[in-house]
């Protein structure tokens, strides 16, 4: 036996768990990684192309669990508003739409004097709209205003 008291000092390591992000389809957000009782800092929302970020499945806790966690996200479907220009012709109806999804051509529109030409991509008329294989994919331009296109003009 020593002479002197002797101190046992157990070496501990916290455990470490991981939270993983499952973005179905959206942008990445990396796994979180750290000790048991950690605070968590929650990422930035991740982003997809033609949706709206919805929320969690669950909420991301305020500190790391005592377990390995998936959390996904949910996500609503933009709508979009097509219009068409019938140059002076009779109204057509606006249609809604979701992105993604082929919309169908509506009937052609009449004005006196003039016979229907077609759909097309722009007001000079020289590319034509094929109702058969574009479907409403928008190409949005970010600017500090605005993230989202709310109407197509055909």
């Amino acid at each position: 036996m020593p002479d002197h008291d002797v101190v046992i000092t157990p070496n501990v390591n916290a455990n470490q768990y991981t939270i993983s992000f499952d973005t179905d389809g959206g942008s990445g957000i990396l796994p979180i990684t750290q000790d048991y009782g950690a605070a968590v800092t929650a990422p930035a929302d991740p982003t997809k192309t033609g949706y709206t970020f919805a929320g969690w499945d669950k909420a991301i806790p305020a500190t790391m669990p005592n377990q390995n966690i998936t959390i996904k996200a949910k996500w609503t479907i933009n709508q979009y508003t097509i219009t068409f220009d019938t140059d002076g012709g009779s109204e057509v109806a606006a249609v809604m739409q979701d992105y993604g999804k082929t919309i169908t051509a509506p009937d052609a529109p009449q004005k006196a004097g003039s016979i229907f030409g077609g759909w097309y991509k722009e007001k000079a008329c020289t590319n034509a709209f094929d109702f058969k294989i574009i479907s409403i994919f928008i190409h949005v331009t970010e600017n500090a205003r605005s993230h989202a296109l709310k109407q197509l003009l055909l």
